[in-house]
């Protein structure tokens, strides 16, 4: 007897099997919170890959240190790389849609570059405006955290008054656009920037040295430390250390004798360190800026006021 012919798959099927790949590709989040922590996560993925760990460190000390002495332009760099990487991913996606076939191929990568350095370009032609996108979208983000926390709080009339919600995110929306666009951000842009950079530059300075007395250097560590057991880990374990009370201990003096308790609580020796040498970066690093930006708006009053006296005197 003939074998009965294997049934055909309907498209459904075939669409369900290609979906489903070696890589199982998960599907993309919908939420804005899913998206950013999908984003986060890839990031995460990428910076504890063991044999890029070099790298990352050495990518990690350039960002540190542009943030740490020029936090204003390190803030405007970083708006036109976030829109870069938007414009890839939007670009990179709407290719596939019309391509299925090309999804997580070289061409698909390169019809996203494009996408992203022709939106990188049009942010930095106009900056201004990308500043107050930024703020806009910052003060919705500010706005629903309050809005939130004014309901926790009891507040629920913002949740059934829909008039009382639009008035609350067009005045906070409204507050940080104006600070935004009157340049009152800047400070606090630069306390920001080196913070994160005190702590890029501090992480990458712990990794490099715990990876160096793993490795068998810096015996003189070893000799002043006889009972330090040094613990490594991937360069984002050294920086969530510093932010993160709770995160796993590494670090030359990682899980050892040398770290102190008191009252009960721990104080991890490697994360004191790194706090007080991040706080001594940060203390020199936003006061040379703010003296900079003093300088700065000392030489534009006097440029203004200079050519305000040529304008009065030419009159005459």
């Amino acid at each position: 007897a003939e074998a009965a012919p294997a049934p055909v798959p309907s498209e459904a099927v075939v669409e369900l099997a290609e979906g489903t790949s070696d890589n199982q590709t998960a599907a993309t989040p919908a939420t804005p919170k899913a998206v950013t922590k999908h984003i986060l996560d890839q990031v995460d993925h990428q910076m504890r890959k063991g044999s890029r760990q070099s790298i990352v460190v050495i990518v990690v000390c350039i960002i540190g240190a542009y943030l740490v002495f020029d936090g204003e332009t390190a803030f405007q760099c970083t708006l036109v790389v976030l829109v870069f990487g938007l414009g890839f991913v939007i670009g990179e996606s709407d290719f596939t849609d019309v391509w299925p076939t090309t999804r997580h191929t070289p061409i698909a990568r390169f019809v996203g570059l494009e996408v992203g350095l022709a939106a990188a370009i049009v942010a930095y032609l106009g900056l201004d405006g990308i500043i107050v996108i930024f703020a806009a979208v910052l003060g919705g983000l500010g706005a629903a955290e309050a809005k939130r926390g004014l309901a926790a709080m009891g507040c629920k009339t913002l949740e059934n008054d829909e008039r009382l919600v639009v008035a609350l995110y067009t005045v906070v929306v409204a507050v940080v656009v104006l600070m935004f666009s009157c340049k009152k951000h800047i400070r606090l842009t630069i306390l920001i920037c080196a913070a994160v950079g005190a702590s890029l530059l501090v992480s990458a300075l712990s990794w490099f040295i715990t990876s160096a007395v793993i490795g068998g250097h810096f015996h003189f560590i070893v000799s002043a430390f006889p009972h330090a057991t040094p613990k490594g880990g991937d360069w984002v374990d050294f920086f969530l250390l510093l932010w993160d009370a709770s995160a796993p201990d590494v670090g030359i003096f990682a899980d050892s004798r040398y770290n102190v308790d008191v009252q009960g609580a721990a104080y991890r020796t490697d994360r004191v360190v790194g706090m007080v040498l991040a706080a001594g970066i940060f203390y020199l690093s936003s006061r040379s800026q703010f003296r900079a930006l003093n300088e700065a708006d000392a030489r534009e009053l006097r440029s203004t006021g200079g050519a305000l006296q040529r304008a009065l005197l030419s009159e005459e």
